[in-house]
């Protein structure tokens, strides 16, 4: 048997010494003495040299816990290498480091639960906050830092996690429920304006000194009623100053109010209903009123049928498109609707560009097809103008 330093050769076979607990091991055969330990010598400082570089990379970085396993990895490989070296102060070594490691760990988790700690007292402060988008942005950034913060001990981790989760919910449902509230009492509001806005309406018929007292209390009502969004107010509030407007009614035009104000009560119209009314209106055109109050009141009606006719035709749509459409909830009806006027909509303006590209192509001497040009894109303008205002109206 020869010996040397970190192991021994019996029977032209190679052995590294024992040490710790671990047995003296063959780790090949000898066919070059020599040769073989230098080999085998080598084996052992490039994992020496593996475990020199984690320990450089552990104490240069502060999240050291990454190491973590590489350093518990090269400590299970060390019994299983294949070569000579001090494997008693490698190993030890690698012990330390990991030692070091956990240490860290332990350090970076218990400061972790301190921040994560104060993290749960600002977050509770926050939801005091009486200004709903302030508090919303307070707590979207305590967020933001607690999922940058680390892990504390396995311990403590879940217990902070539930408490801020269950406050963080809290606060969320809570906030919901106000907007709930609100909206629900901004639509109280609104369907007040649109109450009031009826009952002046059924005052027209009223001579003034009937009218007066009871359009002043409508007045008051108005201004005592709650704040909705501006845009809605002022559309409702054009419709309730129009509604008090006084309306001196020519002769000439009684017939024509007749007409207008009759359609316009009417909850559900035909197709057949549709088209006698624009016949009336067209046998009304006829007789040319000069009356300006006249061709307003024209002007509306058209647009009254223009409306009723495309909701006619988007309802039509709705019906063949889906099984039991009137059967699905109101908020979906109105949903597909919208769908339906928006495809649409871009149809009429793909069409319009394509008639106003070929009128400054074709631009002809010929006056009647410029007039037929001109015609077709005016048409084409109605249709959009049509659709825009029935989306104004499906605005939820």
């Amino acid at each position: 048997m020869k010996s040397f330093p970190h192991g021994f050769i019996e029977n032209e076979t190679i052995y590294r010494n024992a040490w710790a607990k671990h047995p003296a091991r063959k780790i090949g055969v000898v066919k070059d003495i020599d040769f073989s330990i230098d080999y085998f010598e080598s084996n052992f400082e490039k994992f020496k040299s593996q475990v020199d570089l984690l320990a450089e990379r552990v104490s240069q970085t502060e999240n050291k816990g990454s190491f973590l396993n590489k350093a518990k990895h090269l400590k299970v490989s060390l019994p299983e290498l294949k070569g000579l070296g001090d494997f008693q102060a490698l190993d030890h070594k690698i012990f330390h480091l990991i030692e070091l490691i956990n240490k860290t760990i332990t350090v970076h988790r218990n400061k972790n639960a301190q921040d994560k700690a104060q993290l749960i007292q600002q977050i509770k402060e926050a939801t005091d906050i009486l200004h709903w988008p302030e508090a919303t942005t307070q707590i979207l950034s305590i967020q933001k830092k607690w999922f940058h913060t680390g892990p504390a001990e396995a311990s403590n981790e879940a217990h902070l996690n539930e408490e801020f989760k269950n406050i963080l919910n809290s606060f969320f449902n809570q906030k919901k429920a106000f907007y709930d509230d609100k909206n629900n009492l901004i639509a109280f509001y609104e369907r007040k304006y649109e109450t009031l806005i009826q009952e002046a309406k059924k005052l027209e018929s009223l001579s003034e000194d009937q009218k007066s007292p009871k359009l002043e209390s409508l007045k008051i009502a108005w201004k005592e009623n709650g704040v909705i969004k501006k845009i809605k107010y002022d559309q409702l509030k054009k419709e309730f100053d129009h509604a008090n407007k006084p309306i001196k009614v020519d002769p000439s035009l009684d017939q024509v109010l007749t007409l207008i104000h009759n359609f316009k009560l009417k909850k559900e119209v035909t197709e057949s209903a549709l088209i006698k009314y624009r016949a009336q209106l067209a046998s009304f055109n006829k007789k040319n009123y000069s009356s300006p109050k006249f061709k307003l009141l024209l002007t509306e009606g058209y647009e009254w049928l223009d409306l009723s006719e495309e909701i006619l035709f988007i309802e039509g749509l709705c019906l063949k498109r889906h099984i039991k459409f009137h059967e699905k909830p109101i908020k979906e009806q109105l949903v597909i609707k919208v769908q339906i006027i928006h495809k649409l909509l871009k149809r009429d303006q793909a069409e319009l560009k394509t008639l106003e590209d070929n009128s400054v192509i074709f631009n002809s001497k010929n006056s009647a097809f410029s007039e037929m040009v001109a015609k077709k894109i005016k048409f084409q303008k109605k249709k959009i103008g049509v659709k825009k205002k029935l989306l104004l109206n499906y605005k939820v």
